[in-house]
């Protein structure tokens, strides 16, 4: 897959909340109710992010330029795994839900998970597409929202690019951080010191 020159995606971490929020509040109502299965208010949104950054999800970021515009989340229950994806309605179609999907599939198989439930709704056909694409890694029966992984052993090469990705992408939310901190200081109210 080929991203701009200033898109990326990677690891979200507590420094990313922010990003995650805005993110979910810029969902149309379609997406909104796709992803969540309700037009849920604002607060719930945001007391859902907090969750899952710090609940031990693992969540990845579609980011162009300065913005989350995508996330693909797996959230883990004893050997089990639950993903979800939410993408931007105006930045589908360009590969990013495949993208994100293949980073949640990869680190579920890194944790030896087995089962996958994928989040959505029977009538999301981007959703159940997505899912399909995937096939060689998942098999599904008929229309049902549960696949289950091919099993397979982990791979330390698996193992050692997810390592990779995750230190460099921590790497690149410390910078994210410091860049917004530094912005809030410049532009922020308040009177800058002498």
């Amino acid at each position: 897959m080929t991203f701009e020159n200033r898109s990326r995606v990677r690891r979200l971490w507590l420094s990313d909340l922010p990003a995650f929020k805005a993110h979910l509040h810029r969902l149309d109502r379609d997406t909104l109710h796709d992803r969540f299965g309700c037009y849920a208010a604002d607060s719930v949104l945001d007391e859902y992010a907090q969750t899952c950054l710090s609940d031990g999800s693992i969540v990845y970021g579609y980011f162009e330029g300065d913005l989350m515009r995508g996330a693909g989340e797996l959230r883990l229950k004893a050997g089990a795994g639950e993903a979800a994806m939410s993408v931007e309605s105006d930045w589908r179609h360009h590969g990013i839900g495949t993208e994100l999907f293949s980073r949640v599939i990869r680190a579920a198989c890194n944790r030896g998970v087995e089962s996958l439930s994928i989040l959505c709704l029977p009538h999301n056909q981007a959703m159940l597409e997505l899912a399909r694409k995937f096939d060689a890694e998942l098999h599904f029966e008929s229309d049902e929202i549960t696949g289950q992984l091919i099993a397979r052993e982990i791979s330390p090469l698996a193992l050692w690019d997810e390592y990779v990705e995750d230190s460099l992408g921590f790497v690149d939310a410390m910078f994210d951080a410091q860049k917004h901190l530094l912005e809030k200081f410049l532009h922020g109210p308040g009177v800058l010191p002498s």
